[in-house]
């Protein structure tokens, strides 16, 4: 039986000890920002989240977890600021976590399929590596969009049009929403 983990942290340092806030259709709130430390510079609030993959050979057949996280020890907003507009765009940033994590499951998906469950094991891990580090690198750069032409939550009208975007793209994938 081979099995891999791997952790994409779009902040650094993501700590084991720490227990991460896994997506959900509930949404954040601001009791979930608990970072205290330094939070100095432009941002109003600072949302840590990640993406985490593990997959597992289980009589010859891969099984595959992308599970998306929200790290609440690092993420602050400033204790002024704590407005329900701000509040939605870091739910949406989450929200695009979660986007992503489904593209990686309808990837895989994808390649399990066009393999007919054949693929060796090491084939099947090299694929789910090479999906996830395209993947991540995509979701950074989309986010990075995302807060540039939102500007942080202050254009409302670029936030709004992201909101149905994202509405948009999560319906889309429905069908890749994670197993509980």
């Amino acid at each position: 039986m081979a099995a891999m983990a791997g952790i994409l942290n779009a902040t650094p340092a993501f700590s084991q000890q720490k227990v991460p806030l896994s997506w959900s259709e509930n949404s954040l709130n601001w009791k979930d920002f608990r970072h205290t430390g330094n939070t100095a510079g432009y941002q109003k609030a600072f949302s840590s989240v990640s993406i985490s993959y593990s997959a597992e050979m289980k009589n010859d057949r891969a099984d595959v977890q992308f599970s998306p996280h929200f790290i609440q020890e690092d993420s602050w907003v400033l204790a002024e600021d704590t407005s329900s507009l701000l509040l939605i765009h870091e739910q949406r940033l989450f929200d695009l976590v979660e986007l992503y994590a489904r593209k990686m499951r309808e990837r895989v998906d994808q390649y399990f399929h066009e393999n007919n469950g054949k693929a060796s094991i090491t084939e099947t891990m090299e694929e789910v590596r090479a999906t996830y580090r395209e993947m991540t690198n995509e979701m950074l750069t989309r986010i990075q969009l995302y807060n540039s032409e939102t500007n942080y939550g202050k254009n409302l009208a670029m936030q709004w049009k992201w909101n149905r975007k994202i509405d948009l793209e999560l319906a889309q994938l429905s069908s890749f929403t994670a197993e509980k």
